[in-house]
């Protein structure tokens, strides 16, 4: 018993406490030796405490929904110069007022009696009544009666097509356009309009014209326009195509084109009629070809 207690010495102290205790007369030598060992014995540790009652578990807090995005502010409207600066700029680049007056034509609807062109209401004739309704600008009330367009199916084909050569021709089309031209535009236009940052004005001053020319090129020149409609198809083309604006157009789509309006044109039938009857003239034979404007006709 002694020897198990100084083995477990922190343990056994309460044992040897009680053992001692428990028998006053143990010899004076035993007790000395227990007295010696309680003294040099490890206090106990203290008892745990009764576990109190269990404490609430934290409380996860809620999900707090995002906050809104922020609501971007809208730009200030640009300023408007001074109405004394407004009056300096042209006309066409002035900037537009709410307080300017604007007039609604509606639908363009109304349908001619004589062509069946549509126009506004605003464009009748001051002639019309409430049941019959005539135009001027169409047909002149019915006067002109000019034969109905055929749709050149060469000419759809380049415009309804999906290869590269039909692409390439809407995207070149106003080259194309210049290049089979029979006259050139005549007038004298304004540029003052365009001396600031707006948009590009195509101005006119005076009256505008279509510049025809004479039927056969000067002797060192080079045929353009409608002169091109009086030489031999393989001739005109190679025409067409060596002039530098026309340097990146597809030849053939320019062939199609050409043969369709010689065909087709009756313009182009006029100029080549006239060639057929002057190039066999001899040189002693003289002759002049003028264009006559009649004024009864469109």
């Amino acid at each position: 018993m002694w020897y198990v207690d100084i083995i477990h010495l922190g343990v056994s102290h309460r044992v040897y406490y009680i053992f001692w205790s428990q028998y006053p007369n143990l010899p004076a030598q035993i007790q000395a030796a227990y007295q010696d060992m309680d003294q040099h014995a490890l206090p106990l540790p203290p008892p745990p405490e009764p576990p109190g009652p269990a404490l609430p578990a934290p409380e996860m807090p809620l999900a707090q929904p995002a906050p809104p995005l922020p609501v971007p502010f809208a730009p200030a409207p640009f300023p408007m110069p001074p109405p004394a600066a407004v009056a300096q700029l042209p006309e066409a680049q002035r900037p537009f007022s709410p307080a300017w007056q604007v007039h609604d034509l509606g639908h363009i609807d109304v349908v001619c009696s004589g062509c069946g062109a549509l126009h506004w209401m605003d464009e009748k004739l001051s002639a019309s009544t409430c049941n019959y309704i005539i135009f001027g600008m169409c047909c002149f009330s019915g006067k002109m009666d000019l034969p109905k367009l055929h749709e050149p199916p060469e000419l759809l084909e380049l415009l309804t097509g999906t290869d590269d050569i039909a692409k390439n021709f809407c995207k070149d089309i106003r080259s194309y356009n210049n290049a089979l031209a029979m006259t050139s535009l005549g007038c004298k236009t304004d540029s003052s309009v365009n001396q600031g940052g707006g948009p590009y004005v195509f101005k006119v001053h005076g009256r505008l014209t279509h510049q025809a020319g004479s039927l056969l090129p000067p002797p060192d020149g080079q045929p353009t326009y409608a002169q091109l409609y009086i030489y031999d198809s393989a001739d005109a083309l190679n025409y067409h195509m060596g002039h530098q604006a026309n340097s990146t157009l597809h030849r053939q789509t320019m062939q199609r084109l050409q043969d369709m309006l010689w065909h087709k044109h009756p313009g182009a039938q006029l100029y080549k009629q006239a060639h057929e009857l002057t190039c066999n003239m001899g040189p002693d034979q003289d002759c002049n070809i003028a264009l006559h404007f009649d004024k009864s006709c469109d």
